[in-house]
């Protein structure tokens, strides 16, 4: 079988089996391609938050996010975090992590519920996927 023919079997068997949401393998795989670039130009790359930590803020608001599992709010938390981190950091010079992680929590969480997305549901994998 040729490496592409692969690929897409192993799309379809996802597929089949998750529907469109991640598992830890395509969870950690998406990423560990994130990274972002602070102010002052250092390079900080992901997982910005442990998986442990993830997990008790996926039961935290899970109540909010009844269409995910917890590898899809993975995802999306250290999306939010790679893409607004200096945004959150520049409104919030000297907060403390834990609560910067509530506020991208929270953004992860209102970009899971987006009312007009076509992807209700599956935004996670549809727009972060692979």
């Amino acid at each position: 079988m040729e490496p592409s023919e692969k690929e897409t079997l192993k799309k379809e068997l996802h597929k089949a089996l998750l529907g469109k949401h991640f598992d830890k393998e395509t969870a950690d795989d998406c990423i560990k391609r994130m990274y972002c670039i602070t102010k002052s130009n250092a390079v900080l790359h992901a997982p910005f938050v442990s998986d442990r930590t993830c997990a008790e803020l996926y039961e935290r608001y899970k109540a909010q996010i009844k269409d995910y599992n917890v590898y899809d709010f993975m995802v999306v938390l250290n999306n939010v975090i790679a893409n607004h981190y200096n945004l959150l950091r520049g409104w919030w010079k000297n907060e403390e992590w834990s609560v910067l992680l509530i506020k991208f929590s929270e953004i992860a969480v209102n970009w899971l519920n987006d009312d007009d997305t076509p992807y209700r549901g599956e935004k996670a994998w549809c727009v972060l996927g692979a």
